[in-house]
């Protein structure tokens, strides 16, 4: 749930307005340069930003239409010279299509890695307060209420000393898997560390986090049940009717709560809520 910048597969209509502009300032200055130059390069700019913007068979057709446009300005050319022509210059601009995609992906997968945590495939602690103050700000323009839980892991450290840690490892990824499924699509799941957990619930109110957080915790104990792993969890979740200050400090709401939620005998759940509910009037 790691957000990236992807390609476009419904390009936008500004997006194709902008790409058909920017195509055709470049065949308007092909055509007005003097036969001696070549001007093949005007249209990499275009070329690149397709490519880099939408979806490959976008900008592969684009690049044989450039191919095409560029036979304008030599209507004497012999037809073998012409399909040279056409071919050559389609060669080039696929190239550097290719190149664009190629590049475009290895950034996209830099920005997952550095917001992913490796062995459960949640979103990590930087993914998480990025998120969150991506939704406290939401909520700051629209009153949106924001709710966040912290899951702590009790006894967890007895599964890795009775069982190793490839079992605890593969403990902590089903425990994952078993968050993921109990929330939802715009939910954030992310590992903080160790076996702790935070989610984040955009725009839920109190009552709603109570029905989230009462299934998790529900099909969490159910899978320990299943596995007979000797793990239950303890939960500290608030909703936040004003935005605090930042990120960490929900973060650390949260997890007060939760040791709360632990020092009062674990595998429990403790409840708060911030602030007061602000109404905004229609502009």
């Amino acid at each position: 749930m790691v957000t990236a910048t992807k390609p476009t597969d419904r390009p936008t209509a500004a997006a194709v307005c902008t790409m058909c502009a920017l195509a055709a300032a470049a065949v308007s200055l092909d055509l007005l340069t003097p036969t001696s130059f070549e001007p093949g390069l005007l249209y990499l700019p275009v070329i690149v930003l397709t490519a880099w913007r939408f979806r490959i068979p976008v900008a592969i057709w684009l690049s044989l239409s450039v191919a095409l446009i560029r036979l304008i300005g030599t209507p004497n050319l012999m037809a073998p010279a012409i399909v040279w022509s056409v071919c050559s210059w389609f060669s080039v601009y696929f190239l550097i299509v290719l190149l664009a995609v190629l590049l475009r992906r290895s950034i996209e997968r830099e920005r997952r890695l550095a917001r992913t945590d490796t062995l459960t495939g949640l979103a990590n602690r930087t993914a998480l307060l990025e998120r969150i103050e991506a939704e406290l700000n939401r909520g700051r323009r629209k009153g949106t209420p924001l709710s966040v839980a912290y899951i702590d892991c009790d006894r967890f450290k007895q599964i890795n000393d009775r069982h190793g840690h490839a079992v605890g490892d593969r403990v902590l990824q089903q425990i994952a898997a078993a968050m993921n499924q109990s929330t939802r699509n715009y939910d954030l799941v992310a590992r903080t560390g160790g076996d702790e957990f935070v989610i984040v619930l955009p725009e839920t109110a109190a009552e709603e986090t109570h029905v989230v957080v009462e299934r998790i915790q529900e099909n969490l104990s159910q899978l320990m049940r299943d596995n007979n792993w000797d793990v239950s969890f303890s939960i500290g979740a608030v909703t936040f009717l004003e935005s605090p200050s930042s990120a960490d400090d929900a973060v650390r709401a949260a997890d007060a709560l939760m040791y709360a939620a632990k020092q009062a005998g674990k595998n429990g759940a403790h409840f708060d809520v911030v602030g007061v509910a602000v109404v905004r009037q229609p502009a």
